[in-house]
């Protein structure tokens, strides 16, 4: 109840495309109208990857079962200067490595992930989802401007994660404080989502290539990087439990863009 899921779709709604604005015919109310981001609850009873991914019609061989993050996946695919954010609310109702076992591995591996038997060189012959949108064989790789959210709580009808989902992820953890507890007793109010609609679009191509760009520690701060990592690895390389590059990359992600947001403050 700290407003998790409020946060990623407020954010999602500031940094994505107005839907009004692309179309005007759009009920404000309804169903999800936004393309460029799905809000999807997690089931306890989630044991395989066709929540995620959908799955072939066993019955109509041209017809595919997608499910909204595929849908989003795809559109991701075919507009690739915009962020798309898959929103996983409760993510850890069920083990996330039996739902999420193949997006993990095309993260780590980009060797691709197939959907079907099929002819990835014949769109023609391609499956085909209930709205008409054409599901290839094989997914070559998640669009690198897919980013997903996953909300979580950690009590008795939870699980926890694993390292391998751990090792990643970027983890928030959230601690209300007694003035964020004062300031909503003293304005119990809800955020009105719809008022953030497309507010931050203009930052969205900028945001998704700044995901893109290789990490590159600043050279005002890299001798001391290499030291303090080299330093911390064989401190805990003496208790068995050292780290690997994974680490030292996302170490060097989050050095990149806090001086970038920091704008190149010491610290």
């Amino acid at each position: 109840g700290s407003g998790k899921t409020k946060l990623a779709q407020a954010f999602a709604h500031w940094l994505t495309p107005d839907p009004e604005l692309i179309d005007p015919t759009i009920p404000a109310k309804g169903k999800n109208p936004n393309s460029f981001y799905r809000l999807v609850p997690v089931g306890a009873d989630w044991t395989g990857n066709e929540n995620i991914l959908g799955y072939p019609d066993g019955l109509k061989e041209a017809n595919y079962v997608a499910k909204p993050a595929l849908d989003l996946i795809l559109h991701a695919t075919d507009h690739a200067n915009v962020p798309h954010f898959l929103i996983l609310d409760e993510m850890n109702l069920s083990h996330v490595e039996r739902y999420f076992a193949d997006v993990l591995s095309i993260i780590e591996s980009d060797e691709g992930l197939e959907l079907y038997s099929g002819d990835m060189k014949k769109p023609e012959t391609w499956r085909k989802t209930s709205a008409e949108k054409a599901v290839p064989p094989k997914l070559k790789q998640l669009p690198e401007n897919l980013f997903i959210i996953g909300t979580v709580n950690v009590d008795e009808t939870t699980y926890m994660f694993s390292p391998k989902v751990l090792d990643r992820a970027n983890v928030i953890e959230f601690r209300m404080d007694t003035g964020e507890l004062e300031g909503f007793l003293g304005n119990p109010a809800k955020p009105e989502l719809k008022n953030l609609d497309g507010k931050g679009a203009s930052f969205g191509k900028a945001f998704v290539e700044a995901a893109k760009n290789p990490v590159v520690v600043p050279v005002d701060v890299k001798a001391a990087y290499d030291a303090e990592m080299l330093l911390l690895f064989k401190t805990l390389q003496n208790h068995g439990a050292e780290f690997g590059f994974r680490t030292a990359y996302e170490t060097a992600r989050f050095i990149h863009f806090y001086k970038l947001l920091g704008n190149h403050a010491d610290g």
